[in-house]
Parts: structure tokens; C-alpha cells; sequence
């Protein structure tokens, strides 16, 4: 999998996973999408903006990115 080169959207998302609000400043909410993050670690193929490529080439079967792009590429 890929995730975005941009520290804000992936911590972002995984507040959101974790069921917080994108912008959470909570201490506990912060640890447990740090937890979540580092469990991701081992599955992570690149800190890339660029995961088009990738992604529309089998190199990764998972990206965080845009839903634009997601359109896009399932088109």
C-alpha cells in the first residue's frame, strides 16, 4: 500500500479510522492513530503523492489518495 507524502492527510485519515474527528488534538485520539499507523508500517510501499502510477500498474493494491483520482483511474 501507499499513503500520501503529507503528514496531515495520513494522520487525518487515521483519526478518522479510529472514529475522531479529522482534526483532533486529543492526546488519546493522537496515540491510537499512531498505534493504527505503526501496525500499517510493515504493508507500506512508498510516502508518495504521486501513487497513480502504482496503483494503475499493479505495483500496489492500496493507495490513500484522492477520490478524484479513484474516479479517474477506475474509468
Amino acid at each position: 500500500m501507499t499513503v500520501l507524502d503529507s503528514p496531515g492527510e495520513v494522520i487525518g485519515a487515521a483519526l478518522k479510522m479510529c472514529g475522531h474527528s479529522y482534526n483532533a488534538t486529543d492526546p488519546h485520539a493522537l496515540r491510537q492513530a499512531r498505534a493504527d499507523l505503526l501496525a500499517l508500517k510493515r504493508h507500506l510501499l512508498a510516502c508518495d503523492t504521486n501513487y497513480r502510477p502504482l496503483l494503475a500498474s499493479g505495483g500496489a493494491a492500496l493507495s490513500l489518495g484522492w477520490n478524484g483520482d479513484a474516479a479517474a483511474l477506475k474509468a
